[in-house]
């Protein structure tokens, strides 16, 4: 088999078999909980500038677990996810004994939509002090009590030096 051949073999699995089985796996996990945080919002449908912000895209699961028990979260940690969406993370962090889990988020669109993700996981959570601020990251103080902060890429690099 040509070595040229091979590299377009991987990609063409990688893109029509393996992130296709990804997705699924992700909207069924959604499913689950009975929410959505799986379909991509662009910057534009956000009515925000990419100067603010990028799309949205939930953490990929497969890596947010990993993440989290890295983390060994404990019920004196306070959890602070920058850019928090539709709520994956929050959820995710709220499903474990933490003190707070707090979602810093600058659209009032996917606030609105964390809001009603986290309505809907509420029974299969064990944090209850769960927040979502609608609030540019740049401009929000950081509670004193707040020992972990969560960044999946929630906007560009002159916002980041600003918080």
């Amino acid at each position: 088999m040509s070595s040229r051949l091979i590299p377009k073999i991987q990609e063409r699995i990688r893109f029509q078999i393996y992130l296709p089985f990804i997705q699924l796996i992700e909207r069924l996990l959604d499913g689950w909980n009975r929410i959505e945080t799986t379909a991509n919002v662009e910057i534009k449908a956000l009515q925000l500038s990419a100067g603010q912000g990028h799309r949205y895209e939930g953490t990929p699961t497969r890596h947010l677990g990993r993440i989290l028990r890295d983390l060994n979260l404990q019920k004196e940690d306070v959890f602070l996810d920058y850019g928090s969406g539709k709520g994956r993370v929050l959820i995710n962090v709220a499903k474990r004994q933490v003190g707070r889990v707090i979602g810093l988020e600058i659209s009032p669109e996917l606030v609105a939509i964390c809001e009603g993700n986290i309505k809907q996981a509420m029974p299969k959570l064990k944090c209850l002090d769960l927040t979502v601020k609608c609030a540019n990251g740049a401009d929000w103080p950081v509670p004193d009590d707040c020992n972990v902060l969560f960044f999946f890429n929630p906007f560009p690099d002159t916002v980041l030096e600003n918080v």
